[in-house]
């Protein structure tokens, strides 16, 4: 087994792995590379391509029959990871090399070159390319906190206190309205910057309940979901 990782900012860190697994592998092999790589997914946003050498791995449905190969679609289906490689990439007619994402749209336009062979390389491989979206790789803009304003725990009494000192026979002997206006919205306006809490507005996009191991379990029972539907058509075949 070879594995060479890249850790890439863009501006936000991905880490491109590539694996290069032997053919025949063995199960220790096998989950030497799934425990490197439960702990590299754990910790980073991680691209995963290479020649896995998996032949009988049927990726509609994500199964396999037995042995190494199994053991790496369990972990494909517990990691909830996404194989963007729907055609062969080998002349034998075979899906050995794979690319993996944590999210279905980390990466896109995929394309195996089938009539592009490696003119430069002694290769029976497809050359594979594919894209890192711009909505990835641009950094965040940096929008100020939202905040609102927290009447519910105003301070009533000191804002009227405050309000009782303030001298408004001095103002109201103008007769500029656009005068007393401005005045009067400056005097609401400070009192309730100084009495009236700001609050910071949440910016989690689910309840607090939708935790990261439920979206997990959803993601869990939509494979297994098309599984179903593979296994049904299989069987009315």
């Amino acid at each position: 087994m070879e594995l060479v990782t890249v850790l890439v900012q863009i501006p936000h860190p991905v880490v491109l792995c590539l694996v290069y697994l032997p053919p025949q592998a063995s199960a220790n092999e096998v989950q030497s590379l799934i425990d490197f790589l439960s702990d590299l997914i754990s910790t980073h946003n991680v691209i995963l391509l290479g020649d896995f050498n998996f032949p009988n791995i049927d990726w509609s449905s994500l199964s396999s029959p037995s042995g190494p190969s199994l053991l790496f679609t369990e972990f494909a289906f517990r990691a909830n990871l996404s194989q963007h490689i729907t055609t062969p990439t080998h002349l034998g007619g075979n899906i050995l090399d794979l690319l993996f994402s944590q999210s279905p749209d980390s990466v896109i336009d995929v394309h195996v070159h089938k009539s592009q062979r490696l003119s430069n390389f002694s290769s029976d491989h497809f050359p594979i390319t594919f894209s890192i979206p711009h909505s990835t790789l641009k950094s965040t803009p940096n929008h100020s906190p939202s905040f609102y304003l927290d009447f519910a725990k105003c301070n009533y009494d000191a804002m009227a206190d405050h309000l009782l000192d303030i001298d408004f026979s001095v103002y109201f002997s103008s007769n500029n309205i656009d005068y007393l206006w401005t005045f009067l919205k400056n005097i609401l306006n400070d009192s309730i910057a100084t009495f009236v809490p700001k609050v910071r507005r949440s910016s989690q996009k689910f309840p607090k309940w939708f935790t990261g191991q439920i979206r997990h379990h959803l993601n869990q029972l939509r494979s297994l979901r098309r599984k179903s539907r593979v296994a049904k058509v299989h069987s009315a075949k």
